[in-house]
């Protein structure tokens, strides 16, 4: 299973999270009330100006 994933993942890019990207996620987690990690991915995507976020992360009673 573990290679599975990593054969799925290995189609994305790692971005580094510099003091730059925790500062801003920092800032987004005060200003909108967003979860540590929620910020920290945020923040990273608008850091590396992405155009693309994706979440898998399901909501259970949605």
């Amino acid at each position: 299973m573990r290679a599975t994933y990593e054969g799925l993942l290995s189609a994305f890019g790692l971005l580094p999270l510099s003091a730059e990207v925790f500062d801003l996620a920092t800032e987004l987690r005060a200003l909108h009330g967003l979860k540590t990690p929620d910020a920290l991915h945020a923040a990273c995507a608008i850091h590396h100006s992405c155009d693309q976020l994706g979440r898998t992360t399901t909501v259970s009673g949605r």
